[in-house]
């Protein structure tokens, strides 16, 4: 740690980060996703469901330094769906598409869509690799 990079150049330092990479990627969608609940009552067991529901969920999109740039950037967040212990959250399902945002341009995409929306969904598509879609 104390030799740490900010960019990891060696095979060791990626497996590293991706590591990180992939606990942050869970953590945040342990926060974020809602769940399901058992409550007991009178008539019996019943399961209700809390908080976000992400099962809809058609894309996933990775856009960030390490989601942009590390090898497995796609195997990472390819990995949200089986992290859904007992089924008991609002995950997106297995098979999900990951995009990646290649350019690393959505947080700038934003701005320009203001005056030049087409360019903008130009660009986005072209990040995204759906140019042809």
């Amino acid at each position: 740690m104390e030799n740490r990079k900010p960019i990891p150049e060696t095979d060791r330092e990626k497996e590293f980060i991706e590591r990180l990479t992939k606990e942050a990627v869970l953590t945040a969608v342990r926060r974020h996703a809602g769940g399901l609940r058992h409550i007991f009552g009178p008539t019996g067991k019943k399961t209700v469901a809390e908080g976000k529901d992400l099962t809809n969920v058609k894309y996933i999109i990775g856009t960030g330094g390490a989601l942009t740039r590390l090898p497995k950037r796609v195997e990472i967040l390819s990995s949200i769906p089986y992290d859904n212990t007992g089924d008991m959250f609002l995950y997106p399902k297995k098979g999900v598409k990951v995009l990646i945002d290649n350019y690393y341009i959505m947080a700038s995409l934003g701005v320009l869509s203001k005056k030049h929306k087409e360019a903008a969904l130009k660009l986005l598509m072209e990040s995204l690799g759906l140019e042809g879609a």
